[in-house]
């Protein structure tokens, strides 16, 4: 099986437009009732740029299966711990889940070399430890879920941490049919930057959303204040304000997106988002359309 993944995103701000084609290969392999195997080989080409772009990386080799009442993945895979708003990273490790109306997981491992947490600017080997934590239970018609994160010796856009540690909380209701609402709080445990808060949250609210039917849709709506003392690697492809790009380091983002998804036809999904953020100091703001064509097969 497979994707391929053809982006553009602008930007308001004056940066450089993006353009990039995204293919990914996935490889499966039952190895018993309880164990599999997974990998996954990526190439992006960058229309930006005037290189050829061959090389293809094995960017997921991983095992899943059970171990006592434990369900096991190890090797290289994408952590991104309930909703990537704080970690969302190529991890080589460990993680462990226990349990089914309450589950508890733990994850150790080491960020990927291409991952988005680094080690340093000068480490060759690559990225930062990880280590994460979730209890997960749904309360009633309430989704819940708590989470710590800790990386040691992090480097994130060029702004290093000796170690930094994050704790979250989730909520997540279904208030009606096809509406659902999201909510999430997250503090860090220092003000590693002294000129914004430490704690910061998301919400979002989700009206249907695109399945493999062609002209099913769904459209979402969120807003976020996420300090760099907050976050690790977070998912967005807003501006995030966390160098020194604008000429002043911004110490992290706040503001809204709006988006869209679409199935065209089966297999083939067009999503469209709009964010409209600035930085939690110094001025600086931006707006990004990013638009995305997918192709599965």
């Amino acid at each position: 099986s497979g994707q391929v993944r053809a982006d553009y995103k602008t930007h308001d701000d004056g940066s450089i437009d993006s353009s990039t084609l995204r293919t990914r290969l996935w490889v499966n392999g039952q190895i018993n009732d309880d164990w599999s195997y997974t990998a996954m080989f990526q190439n992006i080409q960058d229309f930006n740029d005037e290189k050829e772009n061959n090389e293809t990386k094995l960017r997921r080799a991983y095992l899943e299966g059970k171990l006592g009442g434990f369900d096991v993945v190890a090797g290289r895979w994408n952590e991104f711990f309930y909703n990537a708003n704080i970690l969302d990273e190529f991890v080589e490790g460990v993680k462990l889940t226990y349990g089914e109306d309450v589950k508890v997981s733990v994850m150790a491992g080491k960020a990927t070399n291409d991952g988005y947490v680094a080690m340093s600017e000068a480490d060759a080997d690559g990225g930062a430890y990880i280590y994460a934590a979730n209890l997960s239970a749904k309360v009633g018609v309430v989704d819940t879920a708590i989470n710590y994160f800790k990386a040691d010796e992090a480097c994130v856009d060029n702004v290093n941490f000796e170690k930094k540690e994050v704790y979250n909380i989730n909520l997540g209701l279904d208030v009606a049919k096809n509406v659902r609402l999201g909510y999430e709080y997250m503090w860090g445990d220092k003000e590693y930057n002294k000129d914004v808060e430490k704690d910061g949250w998301v919400a979002r609210v989700d009206y249907k959303g695109a399945g493999e039917e062609a002209g099913s849709f769904g459209i979402h709506a969120q807003w976020f204040d996420q300090p760099i003392n907050a976050v690790l690697s977070p998912t967005t492809d807003a501006t995030q304000f966390t160098n020194d790009v604008y000429g002043v380091y911004g110490g992290g983002y706040e503001g809204y997106n709006i988006g869209v998804d679409y199935t065209l036809a089966k297999n083939i999904q067009l999503c469209v988002n709009w964010y409209d953020t600035e930085a939690k100091f110094g001025g600086a703001e931006d707006e990004v359309i990013y638009t995305e064509l997918y192709f599965n097969f």
